[in-house]
C-alpha cells in the first residue's frame, strides 16, 4: 500500500507533494464573499456581476434555439484552438470602436479574458519575474501573477489613471536593481477597482515609457464600451500594436456565462498563446462563440450596449447620492463608466476587519486589501453598483453607514487607527472628480 508524502498533514496528506506554484495560490477575498453575499437578505455591493436582467433574454433564447437547430453539429463539436474565424472577424468590428485595426489572424479567442491573463502569464513569467501594475489592481489578475510565482510592483494612480512619472521612476529603479520586468498590466478604462480612466493625454506617454524600457504592456479592457457620457477612448494597442497585448471580453457587454474573451497580440506572441491555450483547453467553446456570433449578426448589439450604459449610469448616480447622504466623512471618485467606485474610509477604519460586522448588518463590499499584492489598502473599499437596483443600492449604503458609524465610535473610544500606506491611491473629493 502506497502512502502520501511524509511531509503531509492530517488535513492534507498530500501537502508535501504540491508544486511550489500551488502553494502560492490563495482564495481571493471576493470568492470567499460570494457564499454569503448572494443570500437574498444581504445587499451585495461586492461582486461585479453584470445586470443580466437588462438583456433581451427571449430574443437570445430564440437565437440559441435557431443555432442548435441549424448549426448544432458544428456548435457542439470541437473547434479551432485559435477560435472560429468568422467570429474573429466580428470581433474586429467591436474593437474598431476603440481605434484598433487588426487582422482576424491576430486574435486568439479565450475562455473569458481571465484565461487570456493566465495564458500571457504562462508564456512570459518565470518565478521571481516582476509584473508592474497599477495601485490598486484587479484582484483576478493579481491571483494569476501570484500563481505563476511572479512579484508584483505597484505604481501609483490618481484621478487620471496611472501616473507616467511614477511609472518611469519605478521602471528605472527596477532596472537599476537588475530585476526583470516582463510586462506592465493596466486596466485603462473605468478601472477595477478604482473606477478611474487613463486620460487620453497619458496613454501615449505610458506607451512611450514602456517602449523605451522594453516592457510589454498587457491592456485589459472589459469595460471600455461602457462609458456613461462619452464615446470609447482609443486603445493603447492602437498606439503600438507590437508592444501591447490587448484583452477584450463579452462578459460585461453581453453576458459572462458565455465565458468568451479574446487577446490581440503580435504574431510570434499570438502563436505561443494558441499553443498554450490548446495545451490547457484544446479549444474554446464552439457553442459559446457561435451563439455570440449569431447575436452580433441578428441583434442591435450596439443598442444593447447603449441600454446597459444608461442602466449603469442610473445605478452609479444612486450610489453617489447614497454615499453623499450617509457617509459624508468618506471620500470617493465619481466613475465615468464601468461598475465600481473606490471609497476611502474615514481615518482609523479598517475595511477588512470591519467586513464581518458589515455582513452581520446584511451588506457586503470588498476590502481594498484584495487589490494589492502586498496587502495594503485596508483604508479603502470597492463598492459595486452594476447589479443591485437603485433602491437596493440606497439601502445597502444606509446599512453600511451604520457599521461605519459604530466603528468610528470604537475608534474615538479606544484610539485604534489604520496606517495609511504611502502607495495607496488618492482621488479628489466627489465635487472635483
Amino acid at each position: 500500500m502506497s502512502h502520501p508524502d511524509t511531509e503531509g498533514t492530517r488535513l492534507d496528506p498530500w501537502l508535501g507533494s504540491y508544486a511550489s506554484r500551488a502553494l502560492a495560490m490563495r482564495s481571493s477575498e471576493i470568492r470567499a464573499l460570494f457564499a454569503v453575499a448572494n443570500r437574498p437578505e444581504v445587499v451585495s455591493l461586492a461582486g461585479g456581476m453584470p445586470f443580466i436582467g437588462g438583456l433581451p433574454l427571449e430574443e437570445i433564447a430564440e437565437t440559441m434555439k435557431r443555432l442548435i437547430i441549424e448549426r448544432g453539429e458544428t456548435a457542439l463539436q470541437y473547434g479551432s484552438g485559435q477560435g472560429d474565424e468568422t467570429f474573429r472577424e466580428q470581433i474586429l468590428d467591436v474593437m474598431h470602436l476603440e481605434g484598433i485595426t487588426a487582422h482576424p489572424d491576430d486574435i486568439v479567442v479565450t475562455t473569458g479574458s481571465q484565461q487570456a491573463v493566465d495564458l500571457v502569464s504562462k508564456i512570459f513569467l518565470n518565478p521571481g519575474d516582476v509584473v508592474v501594475a497599477e495601485a490598486p489592481s484587479y484582484v483576478g489578475a493579481l491571483g494569476v501573477f501570484r500563481a505563476h510565482e511572479a512579484d508584483v510592483v505597484h505604481v501609483a494612480m490618481d484621478a487620471d489613471g496611472l501616473i507616467p512619472a511614477a511609472l518611469e521612476e519605478t521602471l528605472a529603479r527596477l532596472e537599476a536593481e537588475g530585476r526583470k520586468v516582463k510586462f506592465l498590466y493596466v486596466v485603462p478604462n473605468f478601472h477595477n477597482p478604482a473606477g478611474v480612466t487613463l486620460s487620453v493625454e497619458r496613454r501615449p506617454q505610458v506607451v512611450e515609457i514602456a517602449r523605451r524600457y522594453k516592457v510589454l504592456i498587457l491592456e485589459d479592457n472589459p469595460y471600455g464600451l461602457l462609458g456613461f457620457d462619452s464615446e470609447p477612448l482609443p486603445a493603447m494597442h492602437a498606439l503600438n500594436p507590437e508592444g501591447v497585448i490587448y484583452l477584450g471580453s463579452f462578459s460585461k457587454t453581453l453576458a459572462p456565462g458565455f465565458r468568451v474573451g479574446w487577446a490581440v497580440a503580435p504574431h510570434a506572441v499570438r502563436e505561443k498563446l494558441v499553443l498554450a491555450s490548446e495545451a490547457a483547453i484544446l479549444c474554446p467553446s464552439n457553442a459559446s462563440q457561435l451563439a455570440i456570433s449569431s447575436y452580433l449578426d441578428h441583434h442591435d448589439w450596439l443598442g444593447q450596449i447603449k441600454s446597459f450604459r444608461e442602466q449603469y449610469r442610473e445605478r452609479r448616480d444612486a450610489m453617489i447620492t447614497a454615499l453623499e447622504e450617509y457617509i459624508p466623512d468618506g471620500s470617493w471618485n465619481v466613475p465615468a463608466g464601468g461598475f465600481y467606485t473606490w471609497v476611502q474610509l474615514p481615518e482609523g477604519l479598517d475595511a477588512k476587519s470591519m467586513l464581518p460586522r458589515a455582513i452581520t448588518a446584511r451588506v457586503a463590499y470588498v476590502s481594498g486589501t484584495a487589490f494589492y499584492f502586498d496587502g495594503q489598502g485596508a483604508d479603502h473599499m470597492r463598492l459595486s453598483y452594476c447589479y443591485p437596483t437603485p433602491e437596493r443600492i440606497h439601502e445597502g449604503v444606509r446599512r453600511l453607514s451604520t457599521v461605519i458609524d459604530a466603528e468610528l465610535e470604537l475608534v474615538r473610544t479606544f484610539g485604534t487607527t489604520v496606517a495609511r500606506g504611502s502607495d495607496t491611491v488618492s482621488f479628489p473629493s466627489p465635487d472635483l472628480a
